[in-house]
């Protein structure tokens, strides 16, 4: 054989040998099919190996074929970003959940329940803390949502977390695509958090307490920890860390971030981004949402975006190009996604940044790279700059600036009727879809989510 092939085929072998790698795979609602020796789940159930369901194909191919198979209101349900509590029940089975009806048996081949495992029975109504007008089944089966932020009962054994997770997942398996959740969560590990004298997680300083330490190793090494907890209790995505620049001293949200030096916050930004993510994204790992683009520590008088009278951030000293350093930190280190702040940049735009294509397309997209989720903060009752429109135009204005999931709601369904009337472009649906899909396989999610 030619040298030069022999060389080609060495250089092959490593990503040869991975493809045919049997990771875990778990399957609770939906068969296992087995090809070649390996295995793999049958997620829509037709017992045909789909290319989404095959972990041997990279992930732009799995993410490609899903796309094809899904329907617009599937695909519109990636584009909200929910929260959710209040369902868990006192072993971790998931309340809230139509009673009397019958349970869908387990699929061939798929491992049969455990009686103590989550969504068995009927479930205890009275201590259901309602959620809108969205429970565990219409979210995950009606609306299609498939990004959940989970709050956190800080005396909660893990256990109790790790089953209700579970039973969740369980839930989205037996789905028609069997697509799996994502479960994010804000900040648990600062000390302040944690229950008194009960500890669920590690305990660690908030952001500006590891900014003293100047050590950008101790931070990565913090990020390492955090994200193995996060993933042994269920939870893939972190809602942070806060990339904002401290140069108001009368702001409330210091403590949330790495100080007020710029090449220190960028360093540390970094650093913590790599601790949760690793190298990549993969089964170990948990996605970072870095915050709040594209800074909000100029916030103007010390006041809060949260209100209408704090909705402005100003940059002082022409400075707007140093608070993005730390997002573009953020950047090199992979950050697999990003969240729009509240406020209205003085002198950029007279919008709120997730409604600003300019801040979105054309910076964040454009100028600075970025091919990543992006996700709103929690603004329903911040439309800072758009409160004369309608919820519907506020949405589609959200989506065609540039943003892929909107946070703390849970109804696609404006989202959709914009898609329907043709406000929305399905293709830009389906670039948002694809955003959403690709941490899902990346992490591991569509081979073993529990």
């Amino acid at each position: 054989m030619n040298p030069k092939y022999l060389l080609l085929f060495a250089a092959a072998l490593p990503s040869l040998l991975c493809a045919t790698q049997q990771p875990k795979v778990e399957a609770r609602r939906a068969p296992l099919i087995t090809r070649d020796g390996l295995q793999f789940r049958d997620l829509n159930k037709n017992g045909v190996l789909d290319r989404y369901e095959d972990w041997r194909l990279s992930v732009e191919q799995r993410v490609a074929d899903l796309v094809s198979k899904m329907t617009p209101a599937e695909k519109t349900g990636l584009m909200i970003h929910s929260s959710l509590s209040g369902f868990t029940g006192p072993n971790g089975e998931v309340l809230g959940l139509p009673s009397g009806g019958p349970r869908r048996p387990p699929a061939s081949g798929a491992q049969q329940p455990n009686p103590n495992r989550a969504f068995q029975g009927r479930p205890n109504m009275n201590n259901v803390q309602p959620m809108g007008n969205a429970n565990p089944q219409q979210l995950i089966n009606e609306r299609h949502i498939r990004y959940i932020l989970v709050r956190p009962n800080p005396s909660e054994p893990p256990a109790i977390t790790a089953t209700f997770h579970n039973g969740l997942q369980e839930m989205a398996e037996a789905s028609r695509l069997g697509i799996p959740i994502m479960f994010s969560t804000d900040p648990r590990h600062g000390a302040g958090r944690a229950a008194p004298g009960k500890p669920v997680l590690s305990q660690w300083p908030d952001q500006l307490g590891f900014a003293a330490t100047r050590d950008p190793d101790l931070v990565r090494s913090f990020g390492r920890i955090a994200a193995t907890e996060l993933r042994a209790i269920g939870i893939q995505c972190l809602l942070g860390p806060m990339a904002d620049v401290a140069t108001e001293p009368r702001w409330n949200r210091i403590s949330g971030t790495f100080g007020e030096d710029f090449q220190l916050v960028s360093s540390l930004t970094k650093a913590i981004v790599e601790g949760f993510q690793g190298p990549q994204l993969g089964p170990q790992s948990v996605m970072t949402v870095t915050k709040h683009f594209p800074g909000d520590g100029p916030v103007k008088d010390g006041y809060d975006g949260h209100n209408y009278y704090g909705k402005w951030t100003i940059y002082p000293g022409g400075k707007f190009d140093a608070h993005l350093a730390p997002f573009r930190a953020a950047f090199e280190a992979g950050s697999g996604g990003i969240m729009g702040g509240y406020f209205i940049p003085v002198g950029h735009d007279t919008v709120g940044i997730n409604f600003s294509n300019a801040m979105l397309n054309g910076l964040l997209r454009k100028k600075m790279g970025f091919n990543g989720l992006v996700v709103t903060d929690w603004l329903r009752n911040m439309p800072w700059g758009v409160e004369h429109l309608s919820e519907k135009d506020r949405q589609k204005m959200m989506i065609l600036a540039g943003v892929d999931q909107i946070g703390g709601d849970n109804d696609p369904s404006i989202i959709l009727s914009s898609v329907t009337d043709g406000g929305i472009p399905i293709a830009v649906v389906d670039t948002v879809a694809k955003r959403a899909l690709r941490p899902l396989f990346q992490l591991g999610l569509f081979d073993n989510p529990y």
